[in-house]
């Protein structure tokens, strides 16, 4: 695996505030990270250690033949082709880490024991906080290396770090960077299309003319790559029928990369389609695509793709009959009193989303179905479930539903595209990216990424988790959770544990815009908004006998 295949996902991180404001939150992270790895936080100690993990092709070709050795029959074999790569040091890692999933359990198996006498902490987050140290610190040589670097990635979010470190260097004195002008003519598809990005976000304008060739690449997904730069940094209206044009060349998965930036610009107007994953799928989606261009282009304002969503204040909380399982889901207005709509006769209502149309999304635990609700209470869609959990339209009209032993994607018709069983069901709660990847956490504290197919991403351990717990994903992988007995800001790729407040059995949790965190507990019977510092800033308590398992701000 290489960054070629994470590609799309940074597209997502692409058009998100903090990127498009080139925002450095991550610094003291990094420095952090670097001493842990007790490396030196300059330029030349940087460039070390990238050129210390330097692959020549033949020794990639040796490296690849001897992880293949560790699946052979002979145990003989298989010892000496471990012992063998071993001696490889670093420079193994980020080869070994692309078989952690060989179909060859053996393989897999020795690569992961492997990188464990490698590894002193995570090379990926080492790996990312190099990357993005060289472009603070714009060390000359940063740019060859961090390219050089770009192939071999760990996995996507080293990916992102390194185009972040790019565009820091791409412009320099006001003149585009030699080493990254030149990447754009590279063989080699991931660093052409980084670089062109990299220029594109820097603001390089006398490159634009060139980096729009690039919309007509061999490679499809430097087309993708460079019509979202064009879009999201320069503004260029002319880029969105290549958006648009891929949407029909690109496989499904990566099409809803393309399609997430036409949605962001395209707000409520964007055409609503039940798709289920056949081939005239993507035909169907450039054609809707292609008449909305063709009815709203002329008046498309590109600003919005800076906008963020509007919050409201609105305080919805699904409550539990404290006598049976019965329950309602109701939104109250900015003073948490005056109720703005009510649904009532709901069973364990465990999960809600209020859509565009006004209707309400909602999952019901103990009536095992999702439902599509107006606010009146009256059903226009059903899905049934066993158990679900949560529940999410998304952009393309299907609908996410995590359950207690399953991931689902389904249609407007009902059809599951996608799913995803853990036979244990030991799920407590789930999520999705906007780049497709889930996350599904479970009761022994377990938090595991998977990707647009199911398989495995990385897993992190965090504290035991309430049968009925809940998680939100943040920026720059940080996720809050539900533990036992408080919430807490963890790191996805270390598991740290960045902040916390102490709540009895917390069955959600929100961080808000404000940076204040609401919670409820089904054992105070309150939703709390407590502020960085733990402290209480509001609470609000439903009407005697009913319990409030899921509290969110809108």
């Amino acid at each position: 695996m290489t960054a070629r295949i994470f590609l799309f996902g940074s597209l997502t991180l692409m058009i998100s505030a903090a990127w498009l404001q080139a925002q450095d939150d991550d610094r003291e992270r990094d420095e952090e990270t670097l001493r842990t790895a007790e490396l030196k936080i300059d330029g030349q100690a940087l460039l070390d250690y990238f050129r210390s993990r330097s692959v020549s092709e033949e020794e990639r070709k040796t490296a690849f033949a001897l992880i293949k050795k560790m699946g052979a029959e002979s145990f003989r074999d298989r010892e000496k082709a471990t012992d063998e790569i071993e001696k490889f040091g670093v420079k193994a890692i980020s080869l070994l880490k692309q078989h952690l999933e060989n179909p060859d359990p053996e393989v897999s198996r020795r690569c992961r024991v492997t990188l464990m006498k490698l590894e002193k902490i995570p090379s990926e987050l080492v790996s990312a906080a190099a990357a993005r140290m060289l472009g603070r610190l714009k060390t000359p040589g940063a740019s060859a290396a961090i390219l050089s670097q770009l192939p071999l990635a760990e996995d996507e979010y080293v990916a992102e770090a390194m185009r972040w470190g790019l565009t820091q260097l791409a412009v320099q004195n006001n003149q585009p960077e030699p080493v990254i002008l030149q990447a754009i003519k590279d063989p080699v598809a991931v660093r052409r299309g980084a670089a062109a990005e990299a220029l594109v976000r820097a603001g390089s304008k006398s490159e634009l003319p060139r980096i729009r060739e690039m919309m007509q690449d061999t490679d499809l997904q430097v087309r993708l790559q460079v019509a979202a730069a064009l879009v999201v940094f320069a503004r260029e209206k002319g880029a969105v029928p290549q958006l648009i044009e891929l949407l029909e060349k690109l496989p499904l998965t990566a099409g809803w990369q393309a399609e997430e930036v036409l949605h962001r610009i395209a707000g409520e107007s964007a055409p609503v389609l039940a798709l289920d994953g056949d081939p005239g799928d993507r035909i169907r989606r450039r054609n809707a695509w292609e008449q909305w261009w063709k009815k709203n282009g002329a008046s498309v304002d590109l600003a919005k793709l800076d906008e963020k969503p509007k919050f409201y204040g609105y305080l919805m909380v699904l409550q539990l009959n404290q006598n049976g399982g019965a329950g309602k889901v109701v939104e109250y207005a900015p003073d948490g009193k005056t109720v703005r709509w009510q649904i009532d006769g709901l069973q364990f209502p465990i999960s809600a989303q209020v859509l565009p149309n006004q209707h309400v999304l909602i999952a019901e635990h103990n009536g095992q179905q999702v439902t599509e609700r107006d606010q009146q209470g009256r059903i226009h869609w059903r899905k049934q479930v066993m158990q679900p959990l949560y529940c999410e339209r998304l952009a393309n009209g299907n609908t996410f539903i995590v359950t207690r032993n399953s991931v689902i994607e389904t249609t407007k018709d009902g059809k599951d595209i996608f799913t995803h069983d853990r036979a244990n069901g030991d799920i407590v709660a789930g999520a999705r990216t906007r780049e497709g990847h889930m996350l599904i956490a479970t009761q022994p504290g377990q938090i595991i990424r998977l990707d647009q197919k199911g398989g495995q991403v990385r897993t992190v351990q965090a504290q035991r988790m309430y049968y009925y717990s809940h998680i939100q994903l943040l920026p720059q992988n940080r996720i809050m959770v539900t533990n036992m007995n408080s919430v807490a800001e963890i790191d996805e790729l270390t598991g740290k544990q960045i902040w916390s407040a102490n709540v009895s059995r917390p069955s959600c949790v929100q961080r808000l815009p404000n940076g204040n965190t609401l919670t409820s507990s089904y054992l105070t019977r309150k939703v709390v908004e407590v502020d960085r510092a733990g402290k209480v800033v509001s609470e609000h308590t439903p009407e005697v006998g009913n319990i409030p398992y899921r509290a969110f701000k809108r």
